[in-house]
């Protein structure tokens, strides 16, 4: 596990589990309990990633996939500079964590760092199941594509769990099974597979109307990126506050 000062890091429930195709009617859509958002912190550049990736992979074919939790791979660009460029790397991902270290009053980031609904997850990636975070009740998160590009999200707030202030949604695209060949530093000579990697993300404001909360999301365009098939996640969080309220998501082949 490789630490960095969070200084140097900026300067160095509905078809939930479908495979679904195009041409089919498409619905993601959370319980009323909270779906568990698992983001893993990597980067191509670290020798100790691979064995959580490989872990995270284990998802792929789980039942709780889409249902329980949803996993999303956060490539950081701290590594960049040690001897390999890692192509999904992005300093937003980066400041995301940051972000994460700073609410924890954590003076360092890391990877691989799990992070379990905006919480740090150190329980160990060795074994065991899959987390399912605490599973109170949020809000029925839906979301439909309306384009190959564009999504219709809606929020419906639990009513005995309002929520004042502003909402934000994001979409990221993901890409499953997707292959580095690495040539240079730590990992120089394997292959990577990446299971949930982060492709693309978009966050706007959700329109709040009497306890539903709704937008309509833009999606980037994405190359494939060797990714052996597509997926999308969505949540819900504060504006500003990257802790997730609610999040659901699944695979996708516009």
């Amino acid at each position: 596990m490789m630490k960095f000062p969070i200084w140097a890091a900026g300067a160095l429930t509905l078809f939930a589990g479908w495979a679904v195709h195009a041409g089919e009617p498409v619905v993601w859509r959370s319980g009323p309990k909270q779906t568990a958002l698992l983001e893993l912190f990597t980067s191509e550049g670290c020798s100790s990633c691979p064995p959580a990736e490989k872990w995270l992979s284990g998802l792929t074919n789980n039942p709780a996939l889409w249902q329980d939790v949803v996993p999303v791979e956060f490539h950081v660009d701290y590594w960049d500079n040690l001897g390999w460029t890692d192509r999904f790397a992005s300093p937003d991902y980066t400041a995301r964590q940051q972000r994460y270290a700073e609410l924890w009053k954590h003076s360092t980031v890391y990877t691989p760092g799990f992070v379990l609904n905006g919480t740090e997850w150190r329980m160990g990636f060795g074994g065991g199941g899959f987390p399912k975070g605490d599973r109170s009740i949020s809000g029925v998160l839906e979301v439909k594509p309306l384009t190959t590009n564009s999504l219709s999200v809606k929020y419906v707030i639990d009513a005995a769990n309002p929520r004042t202030g502003s909402l934000e949604v994001t979409a990221a695209w993901l890409g499953s099974d997707t292959v580095s060949d690495i040539r240079r530093g730590e990992n120089a000579g394997s292959r990577l597979h990446h299971p949930f990697v982060v492709l693309r993300t978009t966050t706007l404001p959700l329109q709040l109307h009497e306890g539903t909360a709704t937008a309509v999301v833009q999606l980037p365009r994405i190359p494939r990126e060797n990714s052996a098939r597509l997926g999308i996640a969505v949540w819900v969080s504060r504006e500003g506050n990257p802790i997730p309220e609610q999040a659901t998501g699944g695979w996708w082949a516009p």
